[in-house]
C-alpha cells in the first residue's frame, strides 16, 4: 500500500489555503488552466513519503512509530506562498510553514528513526515544511513557469493562524480516480 507520515492541518488552514488558490488562480489569469489546484480536504503537511509498503509491515511501522513519536508538541504557522525549484522549472506552489520548524525537524527525524526500526526506507528528500496548493502540467513551458512563480513570489503572507501539532497521522494514499484518496490508518499523539 502506498503510505505517507503527515500532519493534518485545521479548516482554518484550509480556508486560508483555498481562498490563496483562488486568490492565485485569478493572478495567472489563463495560465491557472495549466494548473491542478489541490483540493483543501486533502491538504496537510508531509512529513515523509514512504511510497508501496508491503502490507506485512504495516503491523510493525504501527508500532515503531507509536514508540517514537510520543510525545508531540510543536507549534507552527502559516508563511508566504512560493514555489520549488528555478522559477523556470517550477512544478509546485505551495505556502509555507513557519514557528517551532526546527521542532518540525525534529519530529521529522523521529518519524525516520521509527521507519528505520521497522525497516521501512523512507524518501531521503530534505524535508521543507509546507502545503501543496497546486501543481504545474508538464507541458507548461519555462516562459510560463517562470511568470507563475514571480507572480507567486509577489504574494502576501496569510494572516498566520498559529496551530499547535500534537498527532500526526500514517495515511494511505490510494491513486486511480480524477482525485487521490487519502485514508487516515492510525493516529500518533
Amino acid at each position: 500500500m502506498r503510505l505517507f507520515v503527515a500532519i493534518e492541518i485545521p479548516d482554518s488552514w484550509r480556508s486560508i489555503a483555498s481562498a490563496t488558490n483562488e486568490i492565485i488562480g485569478a493572478s495567472v489569469g489563463a495560465l491557472n488552466a495549466n494548473m491542478r489546484f489541490v483540493d483543501p480536504s486533502l491538504m496537510h503537511i508531509t512529513l515523509r513519503f514512504l511510497g508501496e509498503v508491503p502490507e506485512e509491515r504495516v503491523a510493525d511501522l504501527d508500532a515503531a512509530l507509536r514508540h517514537r513519536l510520543r510525545p508531540i508538541e510543536v507549534g507552527l504557522a502559516l508563511g508566504s506562498p512560493s514555489t520549488f525549484g528555478p522559477p523556470t522549472h517550477t512544478q509546485v506552489v505551495w505556502l509555507g510553514v513557519r514557528g517551532n520548524v526546527e521542532g518540525l525537524r525534529v519530529l521529522v527525524r523521529r518519524v525516520d528513526l521509527a521507519l528505520a526500526d521497522a525497516g521501512v526506507k523512507p524518501n531521503d528528500t530534505r524535508f521543507s515544511p509546507h502545503i501543496t496548493l497546486a501543481r504545474l502540467d508538464r507541458h507548461v513551458s519555462a516562459d510560463d513557469r517562470r511568470q507563475i512563480a514571480e507572480l507567486v513570489g509577489f504574494l502576501p503572507p496569510p494572516q498566520a493562524f498559529p496551530m499547535r501539532v500534537r498527532s500526526v497521522a500514517l495515511v494511505r494514499s490510494t491513486l486511480g480516480g480524477a482525485r487521490p484518496v487519502y485514508d487516515v490508518i492510525k493516529r500518533y499523539s
